[in-house]
């Protein structure tokens, strides 16, 4: 026999499950998602007559215009064919299975990854320049290969090839969102609007070489991430699904990293700021961290003048190597971090304005002005990593107040002095050219 108490709990629950189903039946069938919910395969939680809190908290639109997503009903015989159907003699063949699933997301490019070597790792790079071999491949299909991209004696180059299943490249939770299907059809205008209003402000990329349909999917959601505010055709689109895929791909391919992903993570970096709060970007100083360590991973430390690679690939890595350079001595300047790059670390040559167009002299004037902003800052950064190593550590901070005025405004004068030269020589020059793109990106 049924006690009181408990048919009483039964009725409550009862009364408001149905009371929060009508609660939230906003639309005429109260399970259907929007589109925007839809697509993040989230619970679109909305009121009647009312747009659903996702699309509340972003400012999107609430629409139903899409179709909902096919339902594929897998009997239990049909799991076990599926599950069958995957290989289990090793876990390589399991990384293949997984590489497979993530077609979209894996590019044209080679399956292993070059890693710098460096001076007090357990392989010398001056006894790798006497190896008679630059592949060692046993039985079971592991690989070893070392490239050699400098003759110099004195400062050999060199590279190990890994195998990216050896880094867990693609491993089984690596997002599996369709960058490009979540853009369509409006992908060829948001790479238009994102070279037109983003890049002069941050010019890594080539508008000549790229091309979208052979770019990873980690660097097409930063291009369209920040292009979206900017492209009229894509206003429907919701730019977080872009973000949240980088916030999760970036750190898994950073094991794995290629000059690709420290431009996508570069510019994801810059992404908009759609919350306001404190702090803006949550982990923003530890995404500058990764940033760096992937950049000293491939060698971008290191001045690439004498290697034996082509001319363009030269300027690609000192123009990355400097965007990255101002990226953590800036992001220092302002959380008040100490400075992830040390001076004594990289040799790079300065920029210059060859590095980011080919003729300065045949290009436009809207091309050329943003090269000659680019350059501009990067002369100016390094002034500002001086005054953060001799005025901001942690060490000068016990030490300055120990110096007497004289010393002290003896320090000041040479920032002061140098700050003047730059002016003069970078600045001033720029000044009134009503054709420069503004430095955030928001004017063409």
């Amino acid at each position: 026999m049924e006690s009181p108490g408990c048919g009483n709990i039964g009725r409550v629950d009862k009364d408001r499950r149905g009371s929060r189903a009508k609660r939230y039946s906003g639309h005429a069938n109260a399970t259907e998602r929007c589109d925007n919910c839809r697509r993040r395969r989230v619970c679109c939680l909305r009121n009647e007559d009312e747009s659903c809190s996702l699309c509340r908290s972003r400012g999107l639109q609430c629409t139903f215009v899409s179709s909902p997503n096919p339902r594929n009903c897998t009997t239990a015989r049909g799991k076990e064919q599926i599950v069958d159907a995957v290989p289990r003699k090793s876990p390589l063949s399991k990384d293949k299975t997984i590489a497979n699933k993530t077609a979209e997301n894996n590019t044209t490019g080679p399956s292993e990854t070059l890693q710098y070597v460096g001076l007090t790792g357990d392989q010398d790079p001056f006894i790798l320049q006497y190896c008679k071999t630059d592949r060692i491949q046993r039985i079971d299909g592991i690989q070893w290969t070392w490239h050699r991209l400098s003759n110099d004696p004195q400062r050999p180059a060199s590279f190990t090839a890994v195998p990216d299943q050896h880094l867990d490249a693609r491993p089984s939770y690596y997002p599996l969102t369709t960058i490009r299907e979540m853009a369509s059809p409006h992908v060829d205008q948001l790479v238009n609007a994102f070279f037109e209003g983003i890049h002069p402000a941050l010019p890594i990329l080539d508008p000549q070489s790229f091309r979208h349909s052979a770019a990873p999917s980690t660097l097409l959601a930063s291009i369209f991430a920040l292009a979206h505010p900017y492209c009229v055709e894509a206003q429907t689109f919701d730019p977080w699904v872009w973000m949240d895929f980088n916030s999760q791909a970036l750190p898994i391919e950073a094991r794995n990293a290629k000059l690709e992903t420290i431009e996508a993570a570069l510019l994801h970096a810059q992404r908009h700021t759609y919350i306001f709060r404190a702090p803006t970007m949550p982990g923003l100083w530890t995404d500058v961290g990764s940033i760096v360590g992937m950049s000293q991973d491939v060698g971008l430390n290191i001045d690439a003048t004498n290697w034996d690679i082509p001319e363009d690939q030269k300027k690609r890595r000192r123009r990355l190597w400097w965007a990255v350079y101002m990226q953590d001595k800036w992001t220092a300047l302002t959380l008040g971090r100490p400075s992830y790059i040390h001076d004594d670390q990289h040799d790079v040559e300065q920029v210059e304005v060859t590095d980011i167009i080919p003729d300065p002299k045949a290009s436009p004037r809207t091309e050329l002005l943003p090269a000659q902003v680019f350059v501009a800052a990067a002369r100016l950064t390094s002034i500002l990593a001086d005054i953060l190593s001799q005025l901001y550590t942690v060490k000068a901070a016990k030490m300055l107040p120990t110096l007497g005025i004289e010393e002290c405004s003896d320090i000041a004068s040479v920032f002061i002095s140098r700050l003047r030269r730059w002016k003069e020589d970078y600045l001033t020059p720029l000044i009134g050219n009503d054709t420069m793109h503004d430095p955030t990106g928001t004017e063409t």
